[in-house]
């Protein structure tokens, strides 16, 4: 049996690549029709394997990085749109 790193560091086959349609909206604090739908009008990157839906873990992170990115820290009403 293979031990874990010990500098800290995650080996890349243990992470996830993709997320499943609930994770992501649980991820993102949205509802699940909610999240379908930002799949559907492709605000949310997304992959069809057979009859799933899954949305891959860099392209998610990605767009949370550009939307924080987008939002000004000093603005109270901007909310960053995804």
């Amino acid at each position: 049996m293979s031990e874990a790193p010990t500098n800290g560091q995650r080996e890349p086959m243990n992470e996830r690549l993709t997320f499943t349609v609930d994770e992501v909206a649980r991820l993102l604090g949205i509802s699940r029709s909610g999240a379908y739908d930002s799949i559907a009008r492709d605000e949310i990157p997304s992959l069809n394997v057979g009859r799933r839906v899954l949305v891959p873990r860099e392209p998610l992170l990605e767009l949370v990085r550009c939307a924080r990115r987008r939002r000004r820290p000093d603005d109270p009403w901007s909310h960053g749109r995804l």
